[in-house]
C-alpha cells in the first residue's frame, strides 16, 4: 500500500509503519488496521473499512465530531480529510478494486489487570466522571439531543422495518425478544435455563423500556473500551453502538460487566460506588434507576448472543445463571445500594 499517497488525503507527511502496536479495542468492524508515524513524530491509526459498514463508521464519525465540537474530552475523532470527508478511497494498484480508509489518533495506554483493576477506585470515579461529561455535553449539541419523550408525552411512533428498532431508535427489548425467539428453537435447553427470568421481564418491564428517558449514549461502555494511563483514563472507544438510548444504557451494561466477571461485586465497593456518585450528582430519571437491574438483564441478552457466536459453551452456561441473578435478586442488590 502507498501511504504516502493515503495519508497525503489528511494533509500528513508519512514517515514509517509501525511494525508492533499495541492496538486497543475490537478489530471486528474493519477489515484492516494500521499504525504509522509522521514526520512530527506523531502517531495514527488507518482503518480499512469495508463497504458495509461504511455508512455506520461515518455517522459514528459525525457524532463524535459533535462531541469534540461541544467540549467533550477524552475521545479522538476520526479525522477529516483535506476535502472534508470523514474516510478516503484508495485504488488498488494491481485492479482489484478500491478500499476505503478512516483515519484517527493513536493513543498509548496501561494494558488493565483483570484480575486487580477494580481494587483502584479512582477508575470507578474516572468512569462516573466521563458519564456524567457525556451527558452535560451530548444534551448541548442539537444533533445528539433524543426527542421528546417519557412521562407525559406520548409515544413515538413504531416505524416498521428492523425488528429491534421501535420508534427510529434500537431497542434492546425488542432484540432481546427476537434472540429468545430464535434461541427456543435453536438452542431450546439453554433457553429454558433463563426462560422464567425472560418472562419476567417480558411482562414487567419491555412494556416499560420504551418509555424510559432517552439520551445520547456511548453503547458499549466497560473498562475494555478504554485506554488507561497511570491514574486517568486516556482514551474512550469502540463507539460501534453508539446513539440515542434509555438514559442509563450505558450505566446498566457498565454494572452488568463488573457484575458478570464477579457476581459479588454487585453488592460491593465498585459498584455502590458508581451508583451512589451518579445518583449524587442527578445523574438519571428516578423511574430510571428504578429498572435499571432489568435494564441490565436485557442487555445481557447481546452478550449471550456473542457467546452463541463465539461458541463458547462456558460463557453461555455463565450468562444464563447470571441473567437469573439480576432478574431474582433485583430487591437484594438495591438494599444494599440503599445502605
Amino acid at each position: 500500500m502507498d501511504f504516502s499517497t493515503l495519508t497525503a488525503e489528511w494533509g500528513i507527511d508519512f514517515s514509517e509503519v509501525d511494525p508492533d502496536p499495541q492496538i486497543e479495542g475490537s478489530p471486528e468492524r474493519t477489515l484492516a488496521r494500521s499504525v504509522f508515524r509522521d514526520t512530527k513524530g506523531r502517531r495514527w491509526i488507518l482503518e480499512q473499512i469495508g463497504e458495509a459498514n461504511l455508512t455506520r463508521k461515518q455517522e459514528i464519525a459525525e457524532q463524535l465530531n459533535m462531541l469534540a465540537s461541544s467540549g467533550l474530552q477524552r475521545i479522538h475523532p476520526y479525522r477529516r480529510t483535506c476535502s472534508n470527508s470523514f474516510f478516503q478511497t484508495l485504488e488498488n494498484p494491481s485492479g482489484a478494486g478500491s478500499a476505503c480508509w478512516m483515519l484517527r489518533s493513536f493513543v498509548e495506554g496501561i494494558p488493565l489487570n483483570r484480575e486487580t483493576y477494580l481494587n483502584d477506585p479512582w477508575r470507578i470515579d474516572e468512569m462516573s466522571g466521563f458519564l456524567l461529561q457525556l451527558r452535560e455535553n451530548s444534551a448541548t449539541h442539537p444533533g445528539l439531543r433524543p426527542p421528546l419523550q417519557g412521562r407525559g408525552v406520548p409515544k413515538i411512533p413504531s416505524t416498521g422495518g428492523v425488528p429491534e428498532r421501535r420508534g427510529g431508535f434500537f431497542s434492546i427489548a425488542a432484540y432481546a425478544e427476537s434472540r429468545m425467539k430464535a434461541w427456543r428453537t435453536r438452542y431450546s435447553k439453554l433457553a429454558e435455563k433463563f426462560e422464567g427470568s425472560f418472562v419476567k421481564l417480558e411482562q414487567s418491564f419491555f412494556p416499560l423500556h420504551d418509555q424510559l428517558p432517552l439520551a445520547f449514549c456511548h453503547g458499549d461502555f466497560h473498562p475494555l473500551n478504554m485506554i488507561w494511563g497511570p491514574d486517568s483514563i486516556r482514551s474512550v472507544i469502540d463507539w460501534e453502538f453508539c446513539g440515542i438510548k434509555p438514559e442509563l444504557y450505558d450505566v446498566a451494561l457498565l454494572i452488568g460487566c463488573l457484575g458478570f466477571e464477579n457476581p459479588d461485586n454487585l453488592i460491593r465497593e465498585p459498584v455502590i460506588r458508581l451508583v451512589q456518585t451518579l445518583r449524587t450528582a442527578g445523574y438519571g430519571a428516578q423511574e430510571s434507576w428504578e429498572n435499571i437491574l432489568e435494564l441490565a438483564a436485557t442487555i445481557r441478552f447481546g452478550w449471550m448472543s456473542e457467546w452463541i457466536r463465539r461458541s463458547d459453551r462456558e460463557a453461555r452456561e455463565m450468562e444464563a445463571v447470571y441473567i437469573d441473578i439480576l432478574v431474582d435478586q433485583k430487591e437484594y442488590i438495591l438494599r444494599h445500594w440503599q445502605a
